[in-house]
């Protein structure tokens, strides 16, 4: 999990390779895909990449798996402003 979300963030931040950072979460979600704190790493990716279709509708897929996931929700309304 860690070694997934290490290297996409560095993809993203360090390397500004959004694809790249995008593809790699999307990776770690096909192999462990009931762990929110990806789906959560990589709807915060495409918030960062202004992708805010994508953006939203990951953070509703999180909010689906974890209703009480306060960051997910922060991320939704921030969107929604």
């Amino acid at each position: 999990l860690n070694a997934y979300i290490n290297l996409a963030t560095m993809q993203l931040y360090q390397q500004k390779n959004g694809d790249s950072a995008v593809e790699t979460y999307k990776k770690g979600i096909e192999k462990l895909p009931d762990d929110t704190n990806l789906s959560l790493q990589l709807a915060m990716a495409y918030e960062y990449l202004d992708k805010k279709d994508e953006a939203k509708q990951t953070a509703e897929t999180v909010l689906a798996k974890d209703p009480n996931n306060k960051a997910a929700q922060a991320l939704i309304d921030r969107l929604q402003q």
